[in-house]
């Protein structure tokens, strides 16, 4: 009896350890990606902020070209 718990135990903590292991490789990847996640919602809303000065830019220079002189062809 007492070989076979230890064979369970010596058995047990190698798997143990293993899953432990495995559980905290888990938890830095998904705080990882969780910070993935945040850049690529800064960098949607960075792009969001440039598109609408582009757009703001393209109705500035419709409105400066309206007001030039026409040029006599």
């Amino acid at each position: 009896m007492t070989a076979e718990l230890g064979t369970i135990l010596g058995l047990s903590i190698p798997v143990v350890l293993s899953v432990v292991g495995v559980a905290w490789r888990m938890g830095r990847v998904e705080g990882r990606m969780a910070g993935v996640e945040q850049s690529v919602e800064r960098l949607q809303a960075d792009i969001d902020r440039l598109r609408d000065d582009i757009d703001g830019l393209r109705e500035d220079v419709k409105a400066i070209l309206l007001r030039l002189p026409a040029k006599p062809e």
